[in-house]
């Protein structure tokens, strides 16, 4: 078993950038013995189409599918109210702690019920307080999907829904209120305190539309909406695609249909100001070109991709001065090709690089999420191209080094959990998933002035 920083956890601690390290979870089809009956719900059941966002020291997981539990599975109708009725829909959200390498399920407080529709929603962390979940779909898939917006505050573990005001008309629907959709894409312009959704399906046909949730004002404006005769026309309509906001533009990155997926080396790009679409040219990754690759990434859908703008300081503020860095991790192409693939895009450049660092499994439906210090994680998702296995493990990776001060807390807690008593919990090939009691690690780290939240 190795921890965050891909150190044994017997061993000597040493940072490691670009190495993915596989974390715990226990693969479909496992059988769990008496001794870890009780433990393997200390980490999130294998699932896709959820989502997740990362902060400094947590990751936090919500939402997600999987078909091939069992109705009567005794331990998830125990151990989760909601399973008999959410079912195969996981309406819960689990948090993993950095610094303690444990996992934990969250327990709202307040009463205020989770969004509902909870497979290929979108999700996106503003600030380090809030983490907004929008749209997505129920079961079957398309029969009932969502445009509701929802908050919850990691601060005081809380749910809200937050209601648009503003113009309607006679049926009660907002004007300008994006249509309830899944697939969309969502990102966060935290200057203009604003959402932007993009994209999306009702199951049987496919949108483009942009829309603009400002959140000072709880209003939705529509941006702009493809007239319904020029469907198949540039921008193609999509769905699990991902969007980027830059310097007043949002980049649509990848996606596709049921049937196709769209190119990565021509970019659609929308001007907020003018309401425009354009389409980009990046630049392919010479030191990759050869008879089998272009230099460019396979087109794609159901990838992740996370954004991360820094200058050269490491400041991640969002300042239209700084550099914009993409990276699109895995997916599922067109023939079923499925990826375990990282590339890396500057925006400002246009200029593709495939990172040296390649997933331990190829994956679609998972979902990723960067912390603000550099470290990407990766949930969960789909690892063959049938739809029928899904995984819980925990990928992470540094993908630039941290302040000195992380390093400095990654090696205290890796002593600090090697000194702990350890509870073997399943084998999955590379990993072992490990509960350590964090109760000490938690009670060190308040002594040094660092609080963590239970």
């Amino acid at each position: 078993m190795t921890d965050s920083a891909g150190n044994c956890l017997g061993g000597i601690y040493s940072f490691k950038p670009l190495t993915f390290v596989a974390i715990g979870g226990a693969g479909e089809g496992h059988n769990y013995n008496d001794d870890d009956l009780h433990q393997h719900r200390q980490w999130p059941r294998p699932r896709s189409g959820h989502r997740m966002v990362s902060t400094d020291t947590d990751c936090y997981v919500f939402g997600g599918y999987n078909p091939n539990l069992d109705s009567d599975d005794e331990d998830m109708i125990a151990d989760d109210h909601l399973w008999r009725r959410s079912r195969p829909l996981f309406r819960e959200l689990w948090r993993y702690s950095y610094l303690t390498a444990s996992w934990s399920r969250v327990e709202p407080t307040g009463g205020r019920p989770a969004p509902r529709y909870v497979a290929s929603h979108c999700a996106t962390l503003v600030g380090q307080t809030y983490m907004f979940v929008y749209g997505g779909t129920g079961y079957p898939f398309g029969h009932t999907s969502s445009n509701k917006l929802y908050a919850y505050d990691l601060a005081v573990n809380r749910w809200q829904s937050v209601a648009a005001v503003g113009n309607k008309v006679q049926d009660n629907s907002h004007i300008d209120c994006p249509q309830p959709l899944y697939g969309q894409a969502l990102t966060v312009d935290q200057r203009n305190n604003s959402l932007y959704v993009c994209g999306g399906t009702t199951g049987f046909d496919y949108k483009i539309d942009v829309h603009r949730f400002d959140l000072s004002t709880r209003r939705w404006y529509c941006l702009y909406r493809k007239p319904g005769h020029k469907v198949g026309d540039f921008p193609v309509e999509r769905y699990r695609h991902e969007i980027v906001h830059y310097s007043g533009r949002l980049y649509v990155i990848g996606g596709g249909t049921s049937e196709e997926c769209y190119s990565l080396s021509m970019i659609p790009v929308f001007d907020i100001a003018t309401g425009k679409w354009t389409e980009v040219q990046t630049k392919c990754d010479l030191n990759v070109m050869n008879e089998q690759l272009s230099g460019f990434p396979e087109a794609r859908r159901c990838h992740g991709c996370v954004r991360q703008l820094f200058t050269d300081n490491n400041s991640d503020a969002d300042n239209d001065n700084n550099n914009c860095i993409v990276y699109v991790i895995a997916g599922i192409g067109d023939n079923n090709n499925v990826f375990d693939d990282v590339w890396r895009l500057d925006v400002r450049q246009l200029q593709w690089q495939l990172m040296s660092c390649r997933l331990p499994r190829r994956l679609y439906f998972h979902s990723a999420s960067v912390s603000p210090d550099g470290r990407l994680s990766v949930f969960g998702g789909v690892v063959d191209a049938n739809h029928t296995e899904r995984t819980n493990e925990l990928l992470t990776v540094w993908l630039r080094i941290p302040s000195l001060k992380t390093i400095s807390l990654e090696a205290i807690c890796h002593y600090l959990r090697r000194s702990q008593p350890q509870s073997r919990g399943t084998t999955t090939g590379a990993a072992i998933a490990v509960v350590v009691d964090d109760t000490y690690i938690r009670q060190f780290l308040n002594q040094l002035g660092i609080h963590i939240s239970h």
